[in-house]
């Protein structure tokens, strides 16, 4: 399993429809375990529509599952 620079896991990195690169890594939260789902624009995304923000979501196991549900459900055309 691959790891950032501070050693945290990074459980998956790839790159959607258009390019833009997304990773889900592990949080450094000390309160509770918790990931990240990042996703930053490409080079050709800020070209086409401009710089801007990145947005994450900052998940609990619980919520994790749960998206990781309706991505299944997503892929699974249910």
């Amino acid at each position: 399993m691959k790891r950032t620079e501070r050693g945290w896991v990074i459980y998956t990195k790839l790159k959607d429809t258009y390019g833009n690169e997304c990773r889900v890594q592990e949080s450094s939260s000390a309160e509770a375990r918790r990931v990240w789902i990042f996703s930053m624009p490409s080079d050709e995304w800020k070209k086409r529509y401009g710089e801007g923000s990145n947005t994450s979501a900052h998940l609990s196991p619980a919520q994790a599952r749960r998206m990781a549900e309706a991505l299944l459900r997503f892929a699974a055309g249910k």
